[in-house]
């Protein structure tokens, strides 16, 4: 399954879309997450194609590492991703080539590999792989999950939606399928 790719002109780091669109949109997804990888390939396809493209909506990842180790040092190449403007070329491929959980789907040199695919600078990505600097990462990103999850995701999709001064939380799981509820939170 593919995740059509807009233009490159459109990426900017976790984001996706018009800076400027009316409505930004903000998904936590942990790489290794079932869930996850169905959104990406059933749900956001539609909201890149429709909404994303025209400029209405802005999608902005917020990675979430909660399924154990594998999940935090995928967030860290994610990050590192995001930070050569290469996020969503990644985020595709890791999502394409997920396998299981905690099943060496991303060890070291299977996420080198996605990194290299994405069209990372490899230099860069070895460097931001140095043991304290990765572990450091690694560490942030997993508490920063943690947090998050027990803030504010009921399930292990979760998207925020803010438009016109309100705030709409829309999740999705089910084994069975996908059933989604939103809440508005705001004005």
């Amino acid at each position: 399954p593919n995740v059509p790719m807009l233009p490159e002109a459109l990426w900017d780091g976790w984001a996706i879309g018009a800076p400027d669109a009316p409505v930004t949109l903000e998904v936590y997804e942990d790489l290794q997450c079932p869930f996850c990888r169905r959104w990406t390939f059933q749900v956001e396809p539609q909201l890149l194609s429709t909404y994303v493209a025209d400029g209405t909506v802005r999608l902005v990842y917020r990675p979430l590492a909660f399924l154990g180790e594998e999940s935090r040092w995928a967030a860290v190449v994610a990050d590192l991703a995001a930070e050569q403007n290469r996020f969503w070329a990644f985020h595709s491929i890791a999502f394409a080539n997920q396998l299981g959980e905690n099943i060496g789907t991303y060890s070291l040199d299977r996420l080198l590999e996605m990194a290299r695919l994405a069209g990372l600078d490899m230099d860069a990505v070895m460097s931001g792989l140095v043991l304290d600097a990765a572990r450091a990462a690694r560490d942030f990103l997993g508490s920063a999950a943690s947090d998050r999850v027990r803030r504010s995701t009921t399930s292990s999709v979760t998207a925020w939606i803010e438009a016109a001064r309100s705030m709409w939380r829309c999740v999705s799981n089910s084994d069975s399928g996908f059933r989604a509820g939103a809440e508005l939170h705001g004005d």
